[in-house]
């Protein structure tokens, strides 16, 4: 799916409002996967314990790679839709 350009900062509005919940996660070695799987698994530790409640309406999910971050590393940031 293509983005607008100011769809992280639309992101990051609805975080601050509690409709989601942002997991930014990164890889040292740059392994897309194993970047993403880090980001899932703490989302469903969380689920399990309770300490969040998903409404599974929307989530976004978007990999970066480590040659467009500000610290030279691969990020998969997650938007979780809690209640």
């Amino acid at each position: 799916m293509a983005v607008t350009a100011d769809f992280f900062q639309k992101m990051e509005m609805a975080v601050n409002k509690g409709l989601y919940k942002k997991y930014d996660e990164k890889d040292e070695d740059g392994d897309i996967s194993v970047c993403t799987r880090k980001a899932w698994e703490k989302v469903w530790s969380e689920q399990k314990s309770g300490d969040i409640k998903r409404t599974f309406t929307e989530d976004y999910e978007s990999t970066v790679p480590s040659k467009y971050t500000k610290d030279g590393k691969i990020h998969c940031y997650l938007y979780i839709a809690i209640q």
